[in-house]
């Protein structure tokens, strides 16, 4: 019997932001993303611990009377971050067309966000310690009207986020020479 051979995965380097994307052709970022959502659940954990603050009391109770429940449940939380993690990263996925970035997340709560690349005002390029030292950023998209990031790219490689930001970029000055070449002449006033 004849082996059919796979294609391979799309890659994550300049050539594939070339103008032949491809529609509806949906890409994950590197699997190493999941370190980056296991950091956004701890920070969610940890921004929320003041309103877990009874929880920690009957934990400290537990500590001081049983020692290997609490060495279990340590193990179940740290099991289900890790889990969490795992799924987010599983579930989060983006396309690049044309004219515009998709990134759709979210486990139960699912999420697209649509930025048309002439809207998108900013491309930020985040890079950890931890993505330092593997040789990955989080590319970041500011757009208009919106107070805070609008949606993030973790685990790129920098080369990436270069041919990313500079596509945005190139889109931008295309459109803003399009709209300039077809406004009418300014008006002369004589004053």
């Amino acid at each position: 019997m004849r082996e059919v051979e796979q294609p391979a995965a799309p890659s994550l380097d300049e050539d594939s932001l070339g103008e032949d994307v491809a529609r509806d052709q949906w890409r994950r970022t590197s699997p190493l993303a999941v370190l980056y959502f296991l950091a956004n659940v701890v920070k969610g954990l940890v921004a929320n611990a003041g309103q877990m603050a009874a929880s920690l009391g009957a934990i400290v109770v537990l500590i001081q009377q049983e020692l290997p429940v609490v060495a279990l449940g340590t193990a179940g939380l740290l099991a289900l971050l890790v889990v969490t993690a795992a799924l987010r990263y599983w579930f989060f996925r983006f396309s690049l067309d044309a004219d515009r970035v998709r990134i759709r997340q979210g486990v139960f709560k699912k999420v697209e966000l649509n930025a048309q690349f002439d809207r998108i005002q900013g491309v930020h390029v985040e890079q950890s310690l931890i993505f330092r030292l593997l040789g990955l950023v989080t590319v970041g998209f500011d757009t208009a009207g919106s107070a805070e990031q609008e949606g993030k790219l973790p685990a790129v490689t920098p080369e990436f986020a270069a041919a990313l930001r500079a596509r945005v970029e190139g889109r931008k000055k295309t459109r803003a020479a399009v709209d300039d070449a077809g406004a009418p002449p300014a008006a002369a006033t004589d004053d």
